[in-house]
């Protein structure tokens, strides 16, 4: 079995801010990167809007909040797909998914990951605190974490 360290989520390339780090809630969200000039290649038909963080608030109002407002009409690359709770419109029979295509793809073809593997999935985080105007980032807390896997 191989163990392979992948990160996901926004970096400061592919997003370009740290994902949150809830702290009074304990609460990890990992922001998926946008999907590249907004082709929807995986299809995945989803925006920041349709991501929820709890019953009212969706991942775009989070984004605004602290500070993010180039994503309103972006597409979403789910990769990996794990957290059943963030679509409302889930199926009873939903399964995590991971979503590496392309170029990323063949390149763990080639290097012989099979069934059985086990994926860390890791990320850039920066705690986050709520005030009266929202939640706002805490400067100089910036740290990565691993937040997830699939075998």
């Amino acid at each position: 079995m191989k163990i392979i360290l992948s990160r996901k989520g926004f970096d400061s390339v592919a997003g370009g801010y740290p994902s949150p780090y809830f702290i009074e809630e304990r609460r990890l969200v990992s922001f998926p990167i946008p999907e590249e000039n907004n082709k929807n290649e995986i299809n995945t038909g989803c925006t920041y809007s349709d991501l929820y963080f709890d019953e009212k608030i969706t991942y775009l109002d989070i984004m605004k909040q602290l500070g993010i407002h180039k994503y309103s009409n972006k597409y979403v690359h789910f990769d990996p797909d794990v957290n059943p709770l963030v679509l409302s419109n889930r199926s009873d029979n939903w399964k995590g998914l991971f979503g590496q295509c392309s170029s990323a793809q063949s390149h763990l073809r080639n290097k012989g990951v099979e069934k059985g593997d086990l994926f860390l999935f890791f990320g850039w985080f920066r705690d986050v605190v709520k005030t009266d105007d929202g939640y706002q980032y805490i400067a100089g807390t910036d740290k990565h974490i691993i937040w997830g896997y699939l075998q």
